[in-house]
């Protein structure tokens, strides 16, 4: 347990637990919306860097829903950019943080699911709002205008099922590879 002792002025901590940042981001002269709807790039400190590192999460959550929150933080931590003296430090903690690289690293043990739903009785026309959805999971899609659909999951064994209202259920065996596309076309 950290505390602060007040006659040492030093926190009563593991050295490596005294480093802080653990990761940077942009924070200076940050181009941001004002009030009257503006922008200016007058503003700087971790109001402007937080957004940065929240944003890279937001990639990361949706490159991978199942991340846990200690593995984005490793993840983040891993694939920083090291700046400044080499290793961990106290201006750049890990480093400075690498949106490509976080997002590529949450996406290991992840592959692709996509293909077309077209109308089987009228010409093998698209069938755009359709949704396609792998059965027991959150992983759910919806076909563009040309009845396209395209979206991340797991690695594993799924059963994919493609709906639209008016039209009978198609459902289908999928394999979700790691790092690789799987297609599967639906005809409802």
């Amino acid at each position: 347990e950290a505390y602060f002792d007040a006659s040492m002025d030093l926190c009563n901590v593991a050295p490596e637990l005294k480093l802080k940042p653990e990761v940077s981001a942009p924070g200076v002269d940050v181009y941001s919306s004002v009030p009257g709807s503006g922008y200016s790039s007058a503003y700087s400190g971790t109001s402007m860097a937080g957004p940065h590192v929240a944003g890279i999460v937001g990639l990361m959550r949706e490159a991978n829903p199942d991340l846990d929150v200690d593995t984005i933080k490793l993840i983040l931590m891993q694939t920083a950019r090291d700046e400044g003296t080499a290793g961990e430090d106290n201006i750049y903690g890990y480093g400075f943080v690498d949106a490509y690289a976080a997002v590529l690293a949450a996406m290991e043990g992840f592959g692709s699911l996509e293909g077309y739903v077209r109308n089987a009785s009228y010409g093998n026309l698209p069938l755009p709002g359709a949704t396609v959805t792998l059965i027991g999971t959150t992983f759910d899609w919806s076909t563009d205008a040309a009845g396209f659909y395209h979206g991340s999951a797991s690695a594993n064994s799924y059963t994919a099922r493609a709906s639209l209202a008016g039209f009978a259920d198609q459902e289908v065996g999928v394999i979700v590879n790691d790092g690789a596309p799987t297609v599967q076309d639906f005809a409802l």
